[in-house]
Order: structure tokens, then C-alpha cells, then sequence
């Protein structure tokens, strides 16, 4: 999972530099750090520092923007032009009641989407799968490591907006114009643009949620025998498959299998099944 983390880092910070014409010199991952040389195509300017703001801040916006592209795909989410329906709930009003009434609808909705996922259909298993993976890249790392030092992402955006103050004047004001032409022009694409961005967080918040938990099932995986191993996955999966006949929702099957598989493996950690079995055998 180290590795995966890094190397989901390090491809974001490619991928934004690649898109940005500025060319990858040299991408390095191990399971201990990475970092991701670029050359800048424009030796100064506000596009260039606009660029580099972008590739430091890719890992934030990469593996988002991939699940999304999944959500979109599979029709779990589907954005018009004319309105949005997010699980065939109509927002009209995002604008006027933006954070006070969209945003924990939003969460509720998606969360809820997340939660009654079912992992024998293909399309629900690749969300649940982009999710776990895609977040595993919440480590920071460096850009320019020989240039700058062993710098974080988050750290190397704040010197730049310190930096370059005036660029930073310039961004405001570019995202304030770009906000009014909207909204003079195009209400209903400002509000697509709105109900996206405010996706985003809420997508990464879940994912991040999905890998801490498969990574610490993993770990109590590692922590208890073999074949306790194998028979805890085994009889979770034969529940998560014949539990629907007896069960009316969807979500109460993914948390009871869950609830199973970690106390299966929270046991077999404690040696408490082995002592069981040996009894048993007596």
C-alpha cells in the first residue's frame, strides 16, 4: 500500500505536468517516498506559476476526478445542461443555499449511494475498488526534490502564493471574473460547475474512509494465522452472497459482512478461535 500510495502521488503530479506541457524529466516511486522532476515550459509568467500550483496540488484533484469519471460513466451521477439530478434528486436552488442546505444533502446522498453499493454487480465492485485505491495517495511528497528539498505539496503551493503575490492577485481575480461572466451568461453551467467542485471533497472524504478501512483489515489480516485468515474472508463472502435472500436492504448485508469479517479477524488476532478449535479437537 505504500508503494500504490506513492506511485497514485507521483502519476497525479505526471499526469497534471504532462497536460500542462511541462515535460516529466524524471518520475521516481519506491515504497518510501517518490518524486516527479518537471521541466517548466515557460520560463516565468502567471501560466507557469498557475501550472506549477496545479501539479502540486494534482494529488488532491486526480484521484477525484477519476472516480468521478467512473460515477459519471456507470450513471451513478448524471449532470445535464438543462438540471441536476444526482440520484433523482432535482437541485434548483444550489445557488442561494449552497452550504447550509446542498452540501449535507449531498453527503447524505452519496454516502448512502456508497454504503448500498453491491459488490457482485461489476460496476459497483470498479467504484468501490477506483475509491480504495485512488485515496491511498494522502502522503505528501516532493516536486523538484533536488531544487527544493524534501518539500510537501501543500507546503510548496503556500511559498508560492507568499512568493508571488501578484500572481496570486491575478488568480483571484481571474476566478472572480470567470465567476460573474457565468453568472451573467450561463447560471445553469455555473451551477453544473459548483455542484462538481463541491463533489470532489465529498467523493475524496469517502475514498479516504474506503482505504483506511481496507488498509486496517489488512493489517489484522497480517496479524492472525493463515487459515483463520482465509476461513474469516470465506464465511464473510458466503454471507455477503445469501444474506440478500433474507434481507431487505442492501446496506445491512455490506455492514453485517464487514462487522463479521473485522470480529472474525479481531478474534483469530487475540489467538481466542485457535484456543476454540483446540478445545474443540480434544
Amino acid at each position: 500500500m505504500n508503494w500504490w500510495a506513492v506511485f497514485v502521488q507521483e502519476l497525479s503530479h505526471a499526469i497534471i505536468a504532462f497536460l500542462t506541457k511541462n515535460e516529466v524529466k524524471e518520475f521516481k516511486v519506491t515504497s518510501k517516498g517518490g518524486h516527479v522532476i518537471h521541466e517548466n515550459s515557460r520560463k516565468s509568467g502567471f501560466f507557469q506559476w498557475l501550472a506549477n500550483q496545479a501539479i502540486s496540488a494534482a494529488p488532491s484533484l486526480v484521484p477525484p476526478l477519476f472516480a468521478m469519471f467512473f460515477f459519471l460513466k456507470f450513471e451513478y451521477i448524471n449532470l445535464s445542461e438543462s438540471s441536476i439530478v444526482f440520484n433523482s434528486l432535482e437541485y434548483t436552488y444550489i445557488f442561494s443555499n449552497l452550504y447550509l442546505m446542498q452540501l449535507p444533502v449531498l453527503i447524505e446522498t452519496l454516502g448512502s449511494m456508497i454504503i448500498n453499493l453491491n459488490l457482485i454487480d461489476i460496476n459497483d465492485l470498479i467504484i468501490v475498488i477506483m475509491l480504495i485505491f485512488s485515496f491511498s495517495a494522502a502522503t505528501p511528497s516532493s516536486i523538484k526534490k533536488e531544487e527544493y528539498g524534501i518539500q510537501g505539496d501543500l507546503q510548496s503551493i503556500i511559498e508560492r502564493f507568499s512568493t508571488y503575490p501578484i500572481f496570486t492577485i491575478y488568480f483571484i481575480l481571474l476566478l472572480v471574473v470567470l465567476f460573474w461572466t457565468l453568472v451573467y451568461f450561463n447560471i445553469n453551467l455555473l451551477m453544473l460547475i459548483i455542484i462538481f467542485l463541491m463533489l470532489l471533497p465529498i467523493v475524496s472524504l469517502y475514498g479516504l474512509l474506503l482505504n483506511i478501512l481496507f488498509t486496517k483489515i489488512v493489517y489484522m489480516a497480517d496479524k492472525v494465522p493463515l487459515l483463520v485468515s482465509i476461513g474469516a474472508i470465506f464465511i464473510s463472502i458466503v454471507y455477503y452472497i445469501y444474506s440478500p435472500y433474507f434481507l431487505a436492504r442492501q446496506s445491512t448485508t455490506n455492514i453485517t459482512s464487514l462487522i463479521l469479517l473485522v470480529s472474525i479477524l479481531k478474534l483469530g488476532s487475540t489467538g481466542k478461535i485457535k484456543r476454540f478449535f483446540s478445545v474443540l479437537c480434544e
